[in-house]
């Protein structure tokens, strides 16, 4: 636990790929040293490996609380952190369960995020670093996917995302801000995403900035993004539904659901 504040709660948003979503658990389970509480959140998933990851990770006594929804709605993240706002105190983690921690960091994750969260209390916002080497050359795979029209191939293969301007190593400074936090790992400031409404990370950062709150990127805590990754092993994965459901979720942020 970190002296002089809440015990951390971690929000964990999942909606099938049981491969990304056992190894997020794990990376979490390893590198997670500081005491917190880990709030997963199923989205409605269909394939049966993801209640056996879940329980796997159970047996591991690993969560605080498992939430299964029983559909794919984006509504479920906000109405599982109302539920638990009376406690969260004065931050929260969220993230998607397609990511690894990477190793090795001189310290845990979580503590090195909230220890630079409390030393700027400007921040609303922070998101880790994302490794860049797993992107895929936008050209390597086209051909395997000529049936993809090129704005859909471009978004399997994440071409356009400004996390490929990424270094590794990371630059030395603690925090940048060269583009919107990564969405896949960010502590935020309650009393602002209360202000703001929940939303999507883009969309978040951009109403937590215009609110007068700052948002920034650790290079301290490295991760990897298993997304990028999804034209190997999840090509069928529909980016269009992917875009739909985070419009949603920012419009219904908006209206304060």
């Amino acid at each position: 636990m970190i002296e002089g504040t809440e015990i951390p709660y971690v929000f964990l948003l999942c909606w099938e790929r049981p491969i990304y979503l056992w190894v997020t658990l794990d990376s979490l389970y390893r590198t997670t040293t500081t005491r917190c509480k880990f709030i997963l959140v199923d989205n409605g998933s269909k394939d049966p490996l993801v209640r056996k990851v879940i329980a796997s990770f159970e047996r591991r006594s690993m969560f605080h609380a498992i939430h299964l929804m029983e559909t794919n709605e984006p509504s479920n993240i906000h109405k599982i952190i109302n539920q638990y706002l009376p406690e969260l105190g004065d931050s929260f983690f969220y993230l998607e369960t397609d990511i690894s921690i990477e190793q090795p960091q001189a310290h845990c994750w979580l503590s090195t995020m909230m220890h630079l969260f409390n030393a700027n209390p400007n921040l609303g916002m922070l998101g880790s670093y994302a490794d860049s080497r797993d992107f895929i050359d936008p050209d390597a795979l086209r051909s395997q996917f000529s049936h993809l029209p090129e704005d859909e191939y471009r978004a399997l293969v994440k071409a356009d995302s400004p996390e490929r301007m990424h270094l590794m190593p990371p630059p030395p400074e603690r925090l940048i801000n060269t583009h919107n936090p990564p969405g896949r790992l960010l502590l935020l400031r309650t009393s602002a995403v209360q202000a703001v409404g929940f939303q999507s990370d883009a969309a978040l950062c951009n109403a937590l900035i215009g609110s007068g709150w700052e948002a920034a990127i650790s290079t301290e805590v490295v991760h990897r993004h298993l997304s990028w990754l999804h034209a190997f092993d999840e090509p069928m994965y529909d980016t269009g539904n992917r875009q739909r459901f985070f419009d949603l979720l920012t419009e219904e942020g908006r209206k304060g659901e």
